[in-house]
């Protein structure tokens, strides 16, 4: 769950379709970006853009019912098992669209990013 910002923040390249907007609200259509390493497990040879993936929604502490994502963009892969490690395939939906009540906070600095620590939770 990322707001529309999380791509561009961390200069994530989005290589096919679209980053979310803010349009991308709650009762608007579920939409969903994915990685390429999803794409090369999950939609090989096919137009990602034009395919759906059926998730059960996220609950605090529970699933709830199934729903369809429609795919509107897929996202360089980004080292997410580590910078050694093998990447993953990942699934991000509109913070906006998501139900769980749940934040975290991700900070991009160019600097020491333990000497953000006081700054950050003075801003929250």
């Amino acid at each position: 769950m990322v707001t529309p910002e999380y791509f561009r923040t961390f200069g994530m390249q989005i290589t096919k379709g679209r980053s979310f907007t803010e349009q991308d609200v709650a009762g608007g259509l579920p939409v969903a970006i994915v990685n390429e390493t999803f794409v090369k497990k999950y939609l090989y040879n096919v137009n990602p853009l034009a395919q759906r993936v059926v998730v059960q929604q996220l609950r605090l502490g529970s699933l709830g019912p199934p729903i369809e994502w429609q795919i509107v963009g897929v996202y360089h892969d980004v080292h997410n098992g580590g910078v050694g490690g093998e990447g993953f395939p990942e699934i991000n939906v509109p913070f906006a669209q998501s139900p769980i009540p749940l934040v975290r906070i991700t900070v991009r600095t160019s600097g020491d990013p333990a000497s953000m620590t006081n700054s950050i939770a003075t801003a929250v």
